[in-house]
């Protein structure tokens, strides 16, 4: 294949988030991989500048920004369904690993797939620093999306709002749990 094919391949513009829900506003899977990278990246400086970790930046910006890559061959599965279907989200996991095998990445010069094969696992798996952060900034993301909802009105996605609330408080992260205690009193800053 050829870097063209690769780089006129926008279907994530066309990935709608949240489709199980009655929502006031859209997003799409584009504007979601946007702001998980523009948040992975400014966590990642303060954890590098706070508390003096070695991170590499540009990984963090690369697994950020193809984190939900494989959604483009299977589309948005809610976390609800994931939640309650224990069952679903194994199958899921393994449905990814075999398109990211077998399809993701197959449109892109063939000397670059084995980077962004390794980038996917590395996502999959939540064992790196950079991929925890990644997987911090995918919570905050859908978390002040429903926050927006709630507070213009669309009181059907408080649930989910409380839901996320949760998962962002059980995160228990070496590096995480450093940060939350040197924020201290102003954890609120940067934490919902």
């Amino acid at each position: 294949m050829s870097l063209k094919d690769f780089l006129f391949d926008r279907r994530v513009w066309f990935v709608q988030r949240w489709h199980a829900r009655q929502t006031r506003i859209s997003e799409s899977l584009a504007e979601h991989q946007y702001f998980v990278a523009r948040d992975a990246l400014a966590i990642a400086q303060l954890v590098q500048l706070r508390l003096n970790y070695p991170l590499d930046l540009e990984r963090v910006m690369a697994l950020a920004l193809y984190h939900d890559e494989t959604e483009k061959e299977i589309g948005d599965v809610s976390g609800y369904a994931k939640r309650e279907y224990p069952e679903l989200k194994a199958k899921l996991g393994e449905i990814e690993a075999g398109i990211v095998d077998k399809v993701l990445f197959n449109n892109m010069p063939f000397e670059l797939q084995p980077y962004y094969k390794d980038l996917m696992a590395e996502v999959a798996e939540h064992q790196t620093t950079e991929s925890q952060i990644v997987k911090l900034a995918d919570k905050i993301s859908a978390y002040m999306f429903a926050w927006y909802e709630v507070n213009t009105g669309n009181f059907l996605m408080q649930e989910i709002l409380d839901q996320l609330e949760l998962e962002l408080a059980s995160l228990d992260w070496p590096w995480l749990n450093e940060m939350r205690r040197t924020m201290g009193a102003r954890e609120e800053e940067w934490l919902p």
